[in-house]
C-alpha cells in the first residue's frame, strides 16, 4: 500500500525540544539558543558540536504573525509612495 502524501512529513523525533533564541545575526546567518541542564540532559544536544546538523521548525504561529505584518508594513509603504 502506496503511503498518504502527508507520510511524507512524518519522522521519528531527533532532538525533541523547544529552544529559546537568546540572539540572532541576520547579517552573518546565525543564531544562538539558550539550553538549560535539563534540555542538556535529556535530548542529543550535548553531543553536537560546531558545524553539526540540525533539524529546524519554526511554529506556525510564528510564520503567520511575521508574514502578516510583513504583508501589511509592504502594503502601507506602497500606498505611501504613490
Amino acid at each position: 500500500m502506496a503511503c498518504p502524501k502527508w507520510g511524507l512529513y512524518l519522522c521519528e523525533r531527533l532532538d525533541g525540544a523547544s529552544l529559546t533564541v537568546s540572539e540572532t545575526s541576520k547579517v552573518d546567518c546565525w543564531f544562538e539558543v539558550w539550553l538549560i541542564p535539563e534540555t542538556r540532559r535529556m535530548t542529543i544536544f550535548e553531543g553536537k558540536t560546531v558545524g553539526s546538523i540540525f533539524n529546524v521548525e519554526i511554529e506556525r504561529a510564528t510564520q503567520v504573525v511575521v508574514d502578516t505584518v510583513r504583508d501589511a508594513l509592504e502594503e502601507k509603504l506602497a500606498a505611501c509612495r504613490t
